[in-house]
């Protein structure tokens, strides 16, 4: 080691010998050296102690190799020294040997340099065949191997795999870890496949093997895998068959190839039972799979997680109990993730989490999904004090669309309640007792908690929280409040989050959050508001331009305030932007030829009220008509499929529309329920006798 006065100083013994350090003692210090800078200091003092008249230290191979190792020791790689250090050993006679090149290439590995790694390789293929031979080893091919899988080179990699195959170098587990690491597409996993199915040592090893039985285990590529690992002696749950597992379990249709892999290498397993990188590999490929494998993530817990000798569950890892979290949340099953929970999660060290942040997200969203939103709260109220994780803004983004998606649902509820009530009544009170209910008596009784209250509270939470809100959350939480009619609400988060924008601390409002918040309007009856909210989006120049949404919601809010006239420009002017177009190509009911129909089936009530009035207006005018009234016109109004409870609306609607403004009776398409048809003659007497001259 060192002194004080350096690392050889000359000491002296009883008899004031002179004791010089030895080539071992160099070696040693050499060793230890903790850069490139210092290794060569030492081995300059080496090679001048030649001139020494106490005698000669010259430095030796192993002298070299450590002084190379010292070359990774201060950071960044010094590939310069690595360079001098060779050529400085060809000139004190020591040709570069087997050790030397491996060192030389470990450290271009440990730099990232694959290009010089693949250099020094090539030149010990190149001496091999000279008179002084340095053929390159299994140690030597890892390094250059490792180097291509680092800077993602699988294929290059792969190669010098079936150049080791071919120069009977006998791979170690080494080769297969960075062999894994390489295969990063299907094509290159299909090729490290056949080549590791396709070893030559196992050939060797297996010398008595028929031609036929090796075609006939060259059949199933797993297998040959598993059979070469047995042979080559590497653990069954070594990385390579985690690697492969993961990989097949990332490919869209491979979850039964990453299952056939893991079911072959538990047969192999005294008691069956994996270690837990091939468990989480499993639990992953299950979570990856669509639609996820909850049923065989659980199995694959539950018959993993006994210990010999124990009373009950071990401990499963962080990431094993995530993915299975994961799989079950991805189909909805919050109540088996909850169970995993409880079962594998176990009391909480302090300072460490149970799970995942990312499981954590999947499962708050998936109770919401489930129907169970207060579970959802329950989860992001608990998540750092139970599960040992921090809320991040994706956090709370599940949190409020589950508030959102709540408050929606319990409008639902609310009108198939209500509506439950009114089919009691007569025929004659209906209509009066309904408008009663509806307006008086809606959100309250057994539906009196509010999730949009909710929403806003997790917005306001997250900020105190020094989290920024994003466009989706936002979104969500102005829907919650249009959901729940409270249009002022709705009103006062777009606004701030305009002033945010103002300040550049929040994402712009989007489309979403202009159309939530013109919908809240029209709910509440501001149709005023409505309006200049969606003319500032057509003024704005911004990106955020009006949709069909937009303004289907606009005509629903100028139609409830009784803005026919409103509506009727608004809707005629989208017509012109190409917002909204009634007109579609499709077949006649009989004859099956094309024709263009009237396709209001998407459209709101108020919305097919512009339409029907826009063309009826346009035929009876003179700027030139936009159908042929030699022709039925076809309106597509639907059946109600997509309407709450299959209730028929557009129908009702544009027959009143037709009858109460221009005295035209519409029929039903015989062979079609969800088309109206106004004959030709009909629209032709109205045309003649209503025209404007």
């Amino acid at each position: 080691g060192r002194s004080k006065m350096g690392p050889t100083s000359t000491r002296f013994n009883s008899n004031q010998e002179i004791i010089r350090p030895d080539v071992i003692s160099y070696n040693s210090v050499m060793s230890a050296c903790q850069d490139s800078q210092q290794a060569r200091e030492l081995l300059k003092e080496m090679r001048l102690s030649r001139r020494h008249r106490h005698g000669a230290t010259p430095p030796t191979s192993v002298t070299y190799v450590n002084a190379m190792k010292a070359c990774r020791n201060g950071g960044i790689p010094d590939m310069e020294s690595v360079r001098f250090l060779l050529d400085t050993a060809s000139d004190d006679g020591l040709p570069p040997n087997v050790f030397m090149y491996s060192a030389a290439i470990w450290t271009a590995e440990c730099g990232g340099d694959y290009q010089e790694a693949l250099a020094f390789l090539n030149e010990m293929k190149s001496f091999s065949i000279t008179d002084c031979p340095c053929p390159p080893n299994s140690i030597s091919y890892d390094g250059v191997i490792s180097a291509l899988a680092a800077n993602g080179l699988a294929c290059e990699a792969i190669d010098l795999f079936e150049e080791m195959k071919e120069a009977a170098i006998t791979p170690t587990t080494i080769t297969f870890q960075r062999l894994a690491m390489a295969v990063s597409t299907e094509t290159s996993l299909q090729r490290l496949v056949f080549a590791i199915n396709t070893e030559t040592s196992l050939e060797n090893h297996v010398s008595t093997e028929s031609n036929s039985n090796r075609i006939s285990r060259q059949i199933d590529e797993l297998e040959r895998i598993v059979d070469l690992m047995d042979v080559l002696d590497l653990r069954p749950g070594s990385p390579i068959i985690e690697s492969l597992i993961c990989a097949y379990g990332s490919e869209p249709n491979g979850y039964n190839e990453a299952k056939r892999v893991y079911k072959a290498t538990e047969a192999l397993v005294d008691g069956g039972l994996l270690d837990a990188g091939c468990i989480r590999a499993m639990l992953y490929a299950c979570a990856k799979a669509t639609p996820a494998r909850w049923e065989d993530a659980i199995s694959t817990l539950h018959s993993s997680d006994i210990l010999p000798g124990s009373m009950g569950p071990a401990k499963i890892d962080v990431r094993a109990l995530s993915y299975a979290v994961l799989a079950c949340c991805k189909e909805t099953q919050f109540e088996e993730a909850l169970n995993l929970l409880r079962i594998y999660g176990g009391p909480r060290k302090k300072e460490s989490s149970i799970i995942s942040l990312s499981a954590i997200n999947a499962l708050i969203s998936a109770c919401g999904r489930g129907g169970r939103p207060d579970i959802s709260l329950k989860i992001l109220n608990e998540m750092e004090s139970a599960y040992g994780v921090m809320p991040n803004r994706r956090s709370y983004r599940c949190a409020v669309i589950v508030c959102n998606q709540a408050e929606h649902e319990r409008r639902r509820q609310i009108r198939r309640r209500h509506d439950r009530e009114l089919t009691l009544e007569s025929e004659k009170s209906m209509k009066r007792q309904g408008e009663v209910l509806l307006e008086n008596t809606a959100f309250t009784d057994d539906f009196d908690f509010q999730w949009w209250e909710c929403a806003l509270s997790l917005l306001r939470r997250m900020q105190e929280a020094g989290l920024t809100p994003d466009s989706q959350i936002y979104s969500s939480a102005i829907s919650a409040c249009e959901a729940a009619g409270q249009w002022q609400r709705a009103l006062g988060v777009l606004q701030s989050m305009m002033r945010t924008k103002t300040l550049g601390e929040a994402s712009p409002p989007n489309l979403y959050c202009f159309n939530a918040a013109i919908s809240a309007c029209g709910k509440g009856g501001a149709w005023l508001e409505a309006l200049e909210l969606y003319e500032r989006m057509l003024e704005d120049g911004g990106a955020v331009k009006p949709n069909f949404v937009t303004l289907n919601s606009l005509l629903v809010a100028l139609d409830k305030a009784g803005q026919r006239e409103l509506a009727q420009s608004k809707y005629d002017e989208g017509r012109l932007n190409k917002i909204v177009s009634p007109w579609k190509k499709t077949t006649s009911s009989g004859s099956n030829e094309p024709i263009w129909a009237m396709d209001l089936h998407n459209f709101s009530g108020a919305m097919a009220k512009a339409a029907i009035r826009s063309i009826m207006e346009n035929l009876l005018s003179s700027k030139g008509p936009v159908h042929d009234i030699s022709k039925d016109l076809i309106i597509i109004v639907g059946k109600g499929k997509g309407s709450e409870n299959n209730k028929v609306v557009l129908f009702p609607t544009v027959k009143r529309v037709l009858e109460e403004d221009y005295s035209i009776e519409a029929v039903i398409d015989p062979s079609n329920s969800g088309r109206l048809v106004l004959k030709s003659n009909t629209l032709q007497s109205v045309v003649n006798s209503r025209k404007w001259r």
